[in-house]
């Protein structure tokens, strides 16, 4: 999909193909198109709340290992020089690594091997890993304001921290939401006044779900003396 364009009573699609383009009209959307959605971005939303400057190195290392499986978080890491680190199990032999680095990091220069694969050596106290994934990642805490005929859901309609899993605990939630009351109006069974109630409800939640994770984030990473407090 390439542009969204709402109609007074429906929307039309642009859409891209191997073969060729084409349009589609439609009477409902769900813009399901994750953060960086180009539903948002062609009909110039924007959202509400916060970004935080600070960044996060997460690896991907495959090992075998016998380390206690509940996650791990370090306050003032001994074997990094940013102020938290965490440490959790995934499938597959795979433990996800996330290191808090400063907002004014070179991202590119933290990203190299032969700066990460030392670090993780110091946390782990050996060698006998694997790295099958580098990246980095920003905390945002925010969302959209309105619906209409395309209905947002997931990372496209809120952002927030990954502390907590509330982002795709959300997401499923949105779904839940959407699709029984969405059902009921294309069915004739109900207005499509019920649809109103989609943004109404999930804005709340949203909302609390942004509440909690900002409390989380600034109590990791407390950026005043009375946050350190």
């Amino acid at each position: 999909m390439t542009s969204v364009t709402p109609l007074d009573d429906g929307v039309r699609l642009a859409i891209e193909t191997p073969d060729g383009p084409y349009a589609l009209e439609a009477d409902w959307v769900i813009a399901a198109d994750g953060v960086r959605s180009t539903a948002r971005r062609c009909l110039g939303l924007d959202f509400i709340g916060q970004s935080y400057a600070d960044r996060f190195l997460i690896v991907d290392v495959e090992m075998t290992a016998d380390f206690p499986q509940e996650r791990w978080f370090w306050f003032e890491p001994p074997f990094h020089s940013g102020p938290t680190a965490l440490l959790h199990k995934q499938p597959d032999d795979i433990w996800r690594i996330d290191l808090q680095l400063p907002w004014d990091c070179d991202a590119e220069y933290e990203k190299r091997p032969d700066v990460v694969i030392p670090c993780i050596e110091r946390m782990l106290g050996h060698r006998r890993f694997t790295i099958k994934w580098i990246s980095i990642y920003t905390f945002h805490c925010r969302r959209l304001e309105r619906h209409d005929r395309i209905i947002f859901a997931g990372d496209a309609a809120h952002q927030v921290t990954p502390l907590g899993a509330r982002g795709a605990n959300s997401g499923i939630q949105d779904a839940e939401n959407i699709a029984w009351k969405l059902a009921r109006v294309i069915g004739g069974s109900a207005d499509k006044d019920l649809i109103a109630t989609y943004d109404i409800e999930r804005s709340a939640a949203a909302d609390e779900n942004i509440l909690r994770s900002s409390s989380s984030a600034e109590f990791i990473m407390p950026k005043s003396k009375g946050e350190r407090g």
